[in-house]
């Protein structure tokens, strides 16, 4: 190993990789560190990571960030990617017992847990937030509403018969189909076939790039590993909400017609029974 020292700066190797401190600066892998504490590496390392924190204790956080400043508004933590997969990959690893992949919380009730977003312009396979297996909530699904924030207003029409053309069915997934591994989900579902929907109410119908992830995952995965994504038709279940309340006020319109209509000739025929009692009496 050899030691370069001098006032302002520190060289130093651990065994292939090169380190430098130079005016309070930590470098490995760069002569010249843009950060605090920066590590670089320019060549293929595997399926490994360029860095690790292990903790084999019984208590205690592996890697912990925390901004002090109640006035920093930059992230504590960040994982940005260039390539496939994912910027930051939580993972509970043991394959029974209770755990949680990845765990935001916040303690105002005007901030967020967690947060996820997409652009909706472009070809929009992907989502905002993507949940496989179930989705567990608790005080409400909310979805923008307030008329400020929208535009083309239009209020739906025919429902009862775009309603009317809807079948519904029970079924199971066919996820093995597409990764054999993953096992084929034997929960019985209700629900529509997108075609169907399609054909009635084309706007709650989109393609979408479905993930299909393999049962058990590792650390260190790979996305061609972990997963395999295929473009199929989803259907927007809670865009047919507005169009089942338009299609009751149809429905509900024709029947206040028609108990008018009995009503008028309910008494009609009234009339036309006392007229008949008093021939008769005559």
């Amino acid at each position: 190993m050899k030691h370069f020292y001098s006032i302002k700066s520190i060289v130093f190797v651990i065994g292939l990789m090169v380190c430098f401190i130079a005016q309070a600066q930590v470098g490995v892998g760069t002569e010249t560190p843009a950060y605090t504490f920066q590590v670089v590496n320019d060549g293929d390392i595997g399926a490994t990571s360029l860095a690790e924190s292990t903790n084999s204790g019984d208590d205690g956080v592996a890697l912990s960030g925390f901004n002090v400043s109640s006035a920093n508004g930059f992230n504590a933590f960040e994982g940005v990617t260039e390539g496939l997969f994912s910027g930051v990959y939580g993972l509970s690893s043991p394959t029974a017992g209770t755990g949680y992949g990845v765990y935001g919380v916040a303690n105002s009730s005007d901030a967020i847990g967690v947060f996820g977003s997409v652009p909706t312009t472009g070809s929009w396979l992907g989502y905002g937030g993507l949940f496989i297996g179930g989705l567990g909530y608790a005080n409400g699904i909310y979805n923008l509403s307030d008329a400020r924030a929208k535009r083309d207003i239009s209020e739906i029409d025919n429902a009862l018969l775009k309603i009317k053309g809807l079948k519904a069915y029970t079924y199971k997934y066919d996820s093995y189909s597409y990764n054999s591994k993953r096992a084929n989900d034997n929960q019985i579902h209700y629900g529509f076939m997108a075609q169907n929907v399609k054909e009635h109410l084309p706007h709650a119908v989109a393609e979408k790039s479905v993930k299909f992830p393999a049962d058990s995952q590792s650390p260190k995965s790979n996305i061609n590993e972990a997963m395999v994504s295929k473009t199929l038709n989803v259907v927007d279940y809670t865009a047919i909400i507005p169009v089942l309340v338009q299609a009751m006020k149809e429905q509900q319109y024709i029947i206040d017609t028609q108990k008018a209509e009995l009503k008028s000739l309910s008494e009609k025929l009234s009339r036309i029974e006392s007229k008949l009692n008093d021939i008769l009496k005559n």
